[in-house]
């Protein structure tokens, strides 16, 4: 249930997810995101996230969008992770997710999205 607005964030080794956000808006500058045990990015239950800049490196899943939720992400650059981008419903109460990004960059440039989601990508750097 927040609305937010974040300059930097910066998360190195974390055992989990790195920045996870829930029922609420978030509007985030840079995010430089290191070695996160599971998502780097995790947004779920009908939240909103804008990135203008996004770095993630080594880390199991870059962007995960799920249950009703809208990600839209200016320029990322992901290397080193399983899975670029996933977006789908989670929880039978929500509907799919919907990824927007701008400017993509991924080493593995692995995707995934459940029927019903979408992730859309204007640019391939």
């Amino acid at each position: 249930f927040s609305n937010l607005n974040i300059e930097n964030i910066v998360v190195t080794g974390a055992f989990n997810d790195c920045v996870d956000m829930s029922y609420g808006n978030y509007n985030i500058g840079n995010l430089k995101l290191t070695q996160c045990g599971d998502k780097a990015i995790s947004v779920g239950e009908s939240s909103i996230f804008k990135g203008e800049n996004v770095q993630i490196q080594n880390s199991k899943v870059g962007i995960a969008t799920k249950d009703s939720s809208l990600s839209n992400v200016n320029k990322v650059e992901i290397f080193n992770t399983s899975l670029c981008a996933a977006a789908y419903r989670k929880k039978q109460e929500f509907y799919g997710a919907k990824i927007n990004i701008n400017k993509f960059k991924c080493d593995k440039n692995e995707i995934y999205y459940q029927n019903g989601s979408k992730i859309k990508i204007i640019n391939e750097l």
